[in-house]
């Protein structure tokens, strides 16, 4: 029996998210302005990019951008089948939603404290650029001519508002009833495959990316002749280990028992009753484990969603 959609989305829903911001950037060449290009101008201009705005005038918004992307990342798994397109698992999807809710908020908040001071910022930012025309220009006939041009491409304040923006839908797919569509279902067992061989796969590396990340801090760790890791690093790795667990939705064996391995080292090298050798031979031996076996964990998921029923196509 191959492989069905219907299979995977019993067990999570996949969103489609995209970022939309307005960069303010330029891109003017020499002629377009109506100057000669030369050495002079190039270096006065820089052309091909003008900033209408400086990049400072930005950085709450990408910081809030960055963290939504962030939690998307974090409580999903990639989807290798389509671009801006990643898996949630079901145990997730709330939790997600929530922190994309209060992201958006935020982001929203954000924008419109930008519009309002929108024109201050361009106020600023067109005598700069004025100043790098006259530089650049031979003439002040050119020049002016030249600024005229660039302050003709400021956006309003309404239409710079739409130019963010945070989107995302969470959906997921039915098995078709057709014969044609059920033999195209047949046909796609490989893609299906490929994604379940993606999540085991990532899970493994991201947790094995973290267990070398330690291997690393212990060498130095004894090199400085230091007791042992520091809170934050064993925070840091839990939290990579509760990712890892909460993700493990094909309920990769060997994955599991490696996370429960590593709490238990990282929790004794915490209260300290067990030496940093100890927890480094923990490491070595989760690293090794998480080499071996992958194509056992990829067979053993697709014969547990297999014997999962089906969900059908909607947007949540």
């Amino acid at each position: 029996m191959a492989l069905k959609w219907s299979d995977l989305f019993t067990q999570g829903t996949l969103i489609n998210f995209s970022e939309h911001m307005w960069r303010a950037r330029l891109q003017l060449k020499a002629g377009d302005l109506g100057i000669q290009e030369s050495d002079e101008v190039k270096k006065a201009l820089s052309f091909g990019t003008q900033r209408l705005a400086p990049k400072e005038a930005f950085e709450v918004l990408n910081r809030i951008s960055t963290a939504w992307k962030s939690d998307i990342n974090f409580h999903s798994l990639n989807f290798p089948l389509l671009e801006g397109v990643r898996f949630v698992p079901d145990n997730q999807v709330q939790i997600l939603s929530g922190k994309l809710e209060i992201h958006q908020k935020a982001f929203q908040k954000e924008v419109r404290a930008f519009v309002n001071r929108y024109d201050e910022i361009k106020k600023k930012q067109l005598p700069i650029l004025e100043q790098a025309l006259k530089d650049a220009c031979k003439t002040p006939e050119a020049a002016y001519a030249a600024y005229m041009r660039v302050e003709s491409e400021y956006p309003s304040a309404d239409a710079v508002s739409q130019k963010f923006g945070l989107e995302w839908g969470f959906f997921s797919v039915e098995l078709p009833t057709s014969k044609e569509a059920a033999m195209a279902a047949k046909d796609a067992a490989p893609q299906i495959k490929s994604v379940v061989e993606s999540m085991v796969s990532q899970l493994r590396s991201d947790l094995k990316s973290k267990v070398e990340s330690l291997i690393q801090i212990a060498g130095r760790i004894d090199t400085d002749k230091k007791d042992g890791f520091t809170d934050r690093s064993i925070g840091a790795a839990m939290t990579v280990l509760d990712r890892v667990d909460a993700l493990n939705i094909l309920d990769d064996v060997d994955l599991r028992q490696q996370t429960r391995k590593l709490r238990a080292a990282l929790d004794s090298s915490a209260k300290g009753t067990v030496e940093l050798k100890e927890v480094v031979g923990d490491l070595m031996d989760a690293r090794k484990a998480l080499e071996i076996d992958k194509e056992k964990a990829i067979k053993e998921a697709e014969k547990k969603l297999m014997g999962i029923g089906d969900r059908k196509m909607k947007w949540k």
